[in-house]
Parts: C-alpha cells; sequence; structure tokens
C-alpha cells in the first residue's frame, strides 16, 4: 500500500493506493487562510501539520493497518515556512506561494543587471512569486530573526520540509530535508549542481544554515521513517516532489515533448524536457522534474499563468452570474468575442511575460459589445495564455508540443476544453480521473520501489475524452494577433 500526502493551497489530501494503482480510500480536511491585505496571503502550519497528520491516521485506519506500507508526499512549492528547530514552534505563519510580499533585494539585484545569471543557474526569473523572496522580506523586517537563522537555531524552506522534520520525529531527530524539486523552486539551488548556491545565498542574503539539505525526489532512506504518535511507526517515507511535477507525472508525461495543463485557481504548464536543462528558454522557467536516487534528474520547463480559475470565480461575482452554467451558457451563445479580449492579470501578468505591474484590463468594447462577449473574452483569455507558452517553448527551446494532456476543476468544462483545442491547435486529453497530483507521487514512490518504470507509468494513461480542434488556421491566427496586440496596451507604460 503506497500514502500518499497532497497538500495543497485551500485543502489536504490523503489517498491510499493498491501496489494495482488504484484508489482505495481517501480523507481530505480544508485548511485555514488569511488575506490581511492586498499582496499577502498568509496559513498557519500547526493548522497544516494538524490536518495532515488527521487525514493520514484516518487514512491508515481506513485500509486496515497493511502489513507493507509506504508513505509518499506532494504540495504546494514556493509557500515558505519558518519553525524553532529547538522547541518544533511555528516563527511566523507561512507565507503562501500566492503572498507578493518581497525584500528590496530583488530589486537590488535586477538594478544590479543580475538577473540573466540567476535565470541561467536557477532556471527561474526575480519575481515574488518564489521562495527566495519571501525569505529575503522576512528576514528584512526581522534582524533578530536572521541572527537565529545564522546561529543554526532556526529552519526555514518549503512545506515539504516542514512535514517531513515534524513527522519523522520533529525535534526528537527529525529530517530537515528538501526534495530537488521544491529546491528548485526556492531560486538559492543550482540547477547544474542540484545544490545551495553559495553565491545564491550570498546575493539574496540567506543563512545557509537555515536551509535543509537537498536530496532526491525519490529515495528509500534520505526522508526517514514517520515517528509521530498519533501514526503508524516506522513507514517509510520514500518520495517527495512539488505538486505540479506530480502532476506531469501522473498524467504520464514521460516522454519528452509530452506536456500538460492543471486549470486551479492559476493554470501551470510543464513540459517534459527530459535529461535537458533549457536555461536558453528566457522566459519561461527550467525547473526540476524529478530525481529518483542513483539516476540523472529530468527536467521540465513550466509557464504558470497568474489566472485561470480566478477568472471564472471573477466572472460569477462580479458580472453577476449566478452560476458556472450560466457563465458556459453567456461563453457559448456567441460565435465570438467580436475583437474584445480580457486581459485576465489581476496580480501582474506571469509567463511568458512577467510582468508584476500591469492590472487587469478589457480592450475591444463596442456599443455592440454585450456581457456575453465579455464573458467569451474572458474563456479565451485562458486558452490564450496557454498559447503563449507553447509558443514560447517553440520559438525558445525547440519543443513543438503536439498533444496536450488536462487536469484540475477548469478541465471538465467541456465548452472551455474545445475551445483550448481550437485555439492551440493541437488536441487536448482528458485524463479519466481528478486526483492526478496524488497519483503521479504514488507513482514516484513507484519507482523507488522497483515496482514502475517509465514505460509501465505511461502505459497506465486511460483518456476519457480528446477534444480535436475544429478552426481553421486563419482564424487562430487573427484571435492571437489581436491578443498580442491587447497584451502590448496593457503592458504599455507612458513616459
Amino acid at each position: 500500500m503506497i500514502l500518499v500526502i497532497d497538500l495543497g493551497t485551500t485543502g489536504v489530501r490523503c489517498i491510499a493506493y493498491s501496489d494495482e494503482w488504484h484508489s482505495v480510500a481517501s480523507n481530505y480536511l480544508n485548511l485555514k487562510h488569511e488575506t490581511p491585505d492586498p499582496g499577502m496571503f498568509v496559513q498557519d502550519l500547526k493548522d497544516i501539520l494538524e490536518k495532515t497528520v488527521t487525514v493520514l491516521e484516518a487514512t491508515w485506519k481506513q485500509v486496515g493497518a497493511p502489513r507493507e506500507a509506504y508513505l509518499a508526499i506532494t504540495n504546494q512549492r514556493e509557500s515558505l515556512a519558518v519553525w524553532d528547530k529547538r522547541t518544533g514552534e511555528p516563527l511566523a505563519p507561512s507565507l503562501n506561494w500566492q503572498d507578493v510580499r518581497y525584500g528590496r533585494v530583488l530589486d537590488e539585484l535586477k538594478a544590479d543587471g543580475r538577473e540573466a545569471q540567476i535565470h541561467e543557474m536557477t532556471g527561474l526569473r526575480l519575481f515574488p512569486y518564489f521562495t527566495a523572496g519571501k525569505i529575503a522580506w522576512m528576514l528584512d523586517h526581522d534582524p533578530e530573526l536572521r541572527k537565529r537563522c545564522e546561529s543554526g537555531e532556526v529552519a526555514m524552506g518549503t512545506l515539504d520540509a516542514w512535514l517531513v522534520w515534524s513527522l519523522t520525529g520533529g525535534t526528537d531527530g527529525g529530517r530537515l530535508v528538501t526534495d530537488v524539486t521544491n529546491a528548485s523552486r526556492t531560486c538559492l539551488m543550482d540547477l547544474n549542481t542540484l545544490s545551495w548556491s553559495d553565491r545564491l545565498l550570498e546575493w539574496f542574503r540567506v543563512p545557509r544554515a537555515a536551509l535543509p539539505d537537498i536530496v532526491p525526489s525519490g529515495s528509500p532512506n534520505a526522508f526517514g521513517a514517520v515517528r509521530h504518535p498519533r501514526l503508524p511507526a516506522d513507514m517509510p517515507i520514500v518520495g517527495v516532489i512539488g505538486d505540479q511535477q506530480a502532476s506531469l507525472l501522473g498524467q504520464s508525461c514521460v516522454q519528452p515533448g509530452f506536456a500538460k495543463n492543471t486549470y486551479g485557481t492559476a493554470s501551470a504548464i510543464l513540459i517534459n524536457a527530459d535529461r535537458e536543462i533549457k536555461t536558453a528558454c528566457r522566459d519561461l522557467l527550467s525547473t526540476v522534474f524529478y530525481q529518483v536516487e542513483g539516476d540523472r534528474a529530468k527536467f521540465a520547463l513550466e509557464g504558470s499563468t497568474g489566472a485561470t480559475g480566478g477568472i471564472i470565480d471573477w466572472l460569477r461575482n462580479s458580472l453577476g452570474c449566478s452560476s458556472l452554467e450560466e457563465v458556459n451558457a453567456l461563453a457559448a451563445g456567441v460565435p465570438d468575442s467580436e475583437g474584445v479580449y480580457f486581459i485576465p492579470a489581476f496580480s501582474g501578468l506571469y509567463a511568458p511575460y512577467w510582468d508584476v505591474e500591469v492590472r487587469g484590463s478589457i480592450y475591444g468594447l463596442t456599443m455592440h459589445s454585450t456581457k456575453a462577449h465579455i464573458v467569451r473574452a474572458a474563456y479565451e483569455s485562458i486558452a490564450l495564455q496557454t498559447l503563449d507558452v507553447l509558443n514560447t517553448a517553440k520559438q525558445q527551446a525547440q519543443i513543438d508540443v503536439r498533444m496536450i494532456r488536462v487536469d484540475g476543476g477548469a478541465s471538465k468544462n467541456e465548452f472551455l476544453m474545445q475551445l483550448q483545442a481550437d485555439i492551440l491547435g493541437i488536441p487536448v486529453w482528458q485524463l479519466d480521473e481528478q486526483d492526478i497530483t496524488s497519483r503521479g507521487a504514488a507513482y514516484l514512490a513507484g519507482m523507488v520501489l522497483g515496482l514502475l518504470d517509465p514505460q509501465k507509468i505511461e502505459s497506465l494513461y486511460q483518456v476519457k475524452k480528446i477534444y480535436e480542434p475544429v478552426w481553421s488556421d486563419e482564424r487562430r491566427a487573427a484571435l492571437y494577433e489581436g491578443w498580442k496586440e491587447a497584451i502590448a496596451k496593457a503592458r504599455h507604460r507612458p513616459e
């Protein structure tokens, strides 16, 4: 039996998989969060741990305490945890990945012309999304915390490090480690060496003594075993992987060039780049896909968009639509948007623009524009952002994606998925399952245990529906040309 903890932003789930890769038990709890001011998003580390333990305990009991069981963890990636290693007490709320506070160090590094060097080393951009900026903000605002970090009293890292340390004993010998996929999202790890970079730590002013050790995503020994009074003793933790990488694996995208899009609050498009680090692709992110101990790491290209589910929520809340069905009916009720473009930059534009200053806008309104045209334009913006990412991968990394696999809440929306296929001009494959992230973590554990290899993982993929494009190339090109013009207008800043 493989049990998987799937720690998301809004909740934590535990799913148990049999040795035939069937889900046999599941438990879920919502997580607390607070948004005290615009740009702030914090979560309670104690709440995260308590509810993680609760769902794991319930699932373990539900499956009848199997004779042989292993644990894997997948988690939201860039969120920051800071705690006292002597007491186990959190020293601050977790700064969620959506929290865009950052220290002055980001602006200083940009002013010093370091962004290109940092992208070459980390595959990332100087953007508040990543953990280093959150650490910089916290340490800039608390000099005493900085001193304690430097002395080794304090641990800080992504949420996988907090969970592994806490579940394996905490103050009584807990393992202070982070997996390579999560470490690759901090802007502090060198992709070429898969280790913390002394130069990056110096630039971001982050004390090395506070950071966990970096280990492979899949390992029989690196993470230790569960040692918690409410949980089964000595259950080995054999895999830890960031949620979007887990989704790519759960979608069986084990061949180079295979891609997936997870439609959540935002969209996360990942493309399997195999063993190549694609930092020459300057407008997308290079990240570690996964690494099994004893083997070389695999890499991926990533383009995260700022809003997907958030767009649909905005349509329902701000345009007076009573339900998702009404939103869909409006979008489907007109043949096109009649030149209206919706720029969903609620918190800036992410890949491939990386412009945190731009704000949401609507272009092309005329006296004939209706609510239906705005709704359709908003739906088109979801698909057009995905096209931006795939076009960038083709132009800058010479990766031509021929088909994309989809999951997440909005992937159930048949109108949107057909629109996505039409705008991309390639088939969209929908999987017959929604817990793709958990399944990917289970597959990682299966590789560690010798139960799976990439070829077997590919054979486990079961498509539910394929959406084939029906638009002409001319129609697709005209819509995209207008989109680029609208983006340029949204980003324009008068001198």
